[in-house]
């Protein structure tokens, strides 16, 4: 179990271990869920107060390279929406 602090905290709401287990496995995927959220709008917020393209802003943020095709398509799909938002709002 990565987060043993969760945990202590999930038993005493939780009566099982499985339920315990169930818990602190919810609560583990929101952490990696809201830390890659983190990444993407850091990236997303340098290449606009940088005007650096997306390469280097995983570079300057240290995103490894396993990693970064995806945080790539989702600049890019963010960057979409963005703009299809604007268009809507502007147009």
């Amino acid at each position: 179990m990565k987060f043993p602090n969760h945990a202590a905290r999930a038993r005493e709401c939780k009566g099982t271990k499985e339920e315990v287990e169930i818990m602190c496995m919810a609560m583990e995927k929101e952490i990696m869920r809201t830390r890659e959220e983190v990444k993407l709008i850091s990236v997303m917020d340098l290449m606009d107060t940088t005007g650096w393209d997306v390469e280097k802003a995983m570079t300057m943020l240290k995103i490894p390279a396993s990693e970064r095709a995806l945080y790539a398509r989702s600049v890019a799909y963010a960057q979409a929406r963005q703009g299809a938002s604007w268009a809507t709002a502007n147009g």
